[in-house]
């Protein structure tokens, strides 16, 4: 058997989609090619005597990297695609000396990526809902709102996310919202288009007050048009999983956040990851 791991481009994005729909990860063309283009080194295919077998990639933010999107295909599986697509992952981390990375393992998977040296951290929950037509809480974002918003993100989350959400702000900007005081910046949530389900998030807010995410994601039900939607909350967050089902979401399945290398806690201001792939 020759294996190769080369460089997933937008070229392979029909194959990623092959994968994902057959995972039933709800994602849309746009967004397998929003991720080349935020990590173009970062994103690999495996092949196999000349035949795609596979997938997986990173997305690094500074000091934290991301590994996602790795799926082997099921005629390829058990052959050893897996560990070199997730070593070309970790590779990509440990030469730019990210002291942490971490995944999202479906059930089952954990050993494999025990194996490796990633620990396991806390559930990571889906959540579904049907949306809504109404009229949102909170005000439209506008693009004058985007630096504050970017430095608001930075400033609670302590990571740099700023590319990864201009690249979703360009996607849909006209279902964007922002809750502000006196100018400042409370809170913000995005809702965006998917295949059959419109992912919610992310979704930063005052971890101190509930409230303001609570208003963020009603004025993203309130726009969905009633379309269903997803939504990923991390199990730490007690708060969010409160509010997501006082909305109408219902927890549908659960993955594990794993992590690899040096500790890093995320912050309760995050009512909604991005996605699973990007945090």
């Amino acid at each position: 058997m020759a294996l190769e791991i080369r460089l997933f481009t937008l070229a392979d994005v029909p194959f990623g989609m092959l994968l994902t729909d057959a995972e039933e990860w709800f994602r849309v063309p746009a967004d397998w090619a929003r991720l080349v283009r935020l990590e173009p080194e970062g994103a690999f295919k495996a092949v196999v005597d000349g035949i795609p077998a596979g997938t997986a990639a990173i997305l690094s933010f500074g000091r934290l990297a991301w590994i996602h999107s790795l799926i082997v295909h099921r005629d390829f599986r058990r052959r050893g695609v897996g560990e070199a697509l997730l070593r070309a992952c970790l590779d990509f981390a440990d030469r730019r000396g990210i002291p942490c990375v971490k995944l999202d393992s479906v059930a089952g998977a954990e050993p494999f990526y025990a194996r490796h040296g990633f620990a396991e951290e806390y559930p990571s929950w889906r959540l579904l809902a049907d949306g809504q037509t109404g009229t949102p809480k909170a005000a439209r974002m506008r693009r004058d709102d985007y630096p504050d918003v970017l430095a608001f993100d930075r400033a609670m989350t302590g990571l740099d996310r700023g590319r990864a959400l201009r690249a979703l702000l360009a996607d849909s900007p006209d279902r964007a919202f922002v809750d502000r005081e006196g100018g400042r910046v409370r809170g913000y949530a995005l809702l965006r288009c998917g295949e059959r389900r419109d992912p919610v998030g992310p979704c930063v807010a005052d971890p101190d007050d509930p409230g303001v995410a609570a208003d963020l994601l009603r004025s993203a039900l309130a726009v969905s048009e009633g379309r269903k939607l997803r939504m990923c909350v991390g199990g730490y967050q007690e708060a969010s999983l409160r509010i997501a089902e006082e909305l109408g979401f219902a927890r549908a399945d659960h993955s594990k956040r794993m992590y690899r290398g040096e500790p890093f806690a995320e912050s309760r201001a995050c009512y909604a990851m991005i996605s699973a792939e990007k945090g």
